[in-house]
């Protein structure tokens, strides 16, 4: 099975758009989008429904689920909170059932699922952010590959017998994966990459062959940048874009 895996769009219509007009020409199988349509980014009506219409599965993430719970917004620094509490008010009916609807994991096919943060207790919105805490989170996996996202860094990580997991590949490129071995791998973020490089980053994956790729694409950053703007939203979350964190 041929896959695009993508993640974290977080309201940034213009790189999701690049991403997708891509996916056209790439074709692949299924479209996977592992959770946070909503947060940060100027467009969340939209992107919701971009998602709904092309991801055969699609996952909560933990901003969608603070737009529909205000209660968790508690444990968000303030330029996110501001940013839901934003998106909260500009939600409309259709997007919010979709969003309410999404599960937190998913099997993708036998020995392959989908999370938007860990393995292990997903509704805690854990990191995985080392070596180290990818190796205990393959306790909590049933097969061979995971995909997750929640970091915005794109990363590859595969078990070893050790305390650290073994990174194989981070912002870009491509290997060919051992269905003997297992791994843990996060497409990056579409709409707001925080690994220094701005480019929306996405993941292409055939679960047969074994062969993944890291894709890194430029889109209008600028536009981006005017829309949130314009939104009224913290001009932090603007800037950023431009520097990939």
């Amino acid at each position: 099975m041929r896959y695009a895996v993508l993640s974290d769009v977080h309201g940034n219509l213009h790189a999701l758009e690049a991403v997708l007009d891509h996916l056209q020409e790439v074709a692949p199988d299924r479209i996977v989008f592992l959770g946070d349509a909503v947060g940060y980014g100027a467009f969340p009506n939209e992107c919701v429904a971009k998602i709904q219409a092309v991801a055969e599965v699609a996952l909560m993430g933990n901003h969608d689920y603070a737009v529909l719970n205000p209660a968790e917004r508690t444990v968000f620094n303030p330029y996110a909170r501001e940013a839901i509490e934003w998106t909260d008010r500009q939600l409309n009916p259709e997007a919010r059932q979709y969003l309410a609807q999404r599960p937190l994991t998913a099997t993708l096919e036998p020995g392959v699922c989908a999370v938007h943060a860990s393995p292990h207790n997903p509704l805690e919105w854990l990191y995985i952010f080392t070596p180290a805490q990818a190796q205990v989170q393959f306790r909590y996996v049933e097969g061979w590959l995971c995909f997750f996202g929640h970091t915005h860094l794109p990363v590859v990580y595969r078990e070893t017998q050790g305390p650290e997991a073994e990174v194989l590949l981070t912002g870009e490129g491509s290997l060919t994966l051992n269905r003997k071995e297992r791994y843990l791998i996060n497409p990056g973020s579409v709409g707001q990459p925080r690994d220094r490089d701005p480019r929306a980053s996405f993941l292409l994956v055939d679960t047969d062959t074994g062969h993944l790729e890291i894709r890194r694409l430029a889109y209008p950053i600028a536009q981006a940048q005017e829309a949130i703007l314009r939104a009224g939203l913290p001009p932090f979350l603007a800037e950023r874009l431009a520097i990939g964190y």
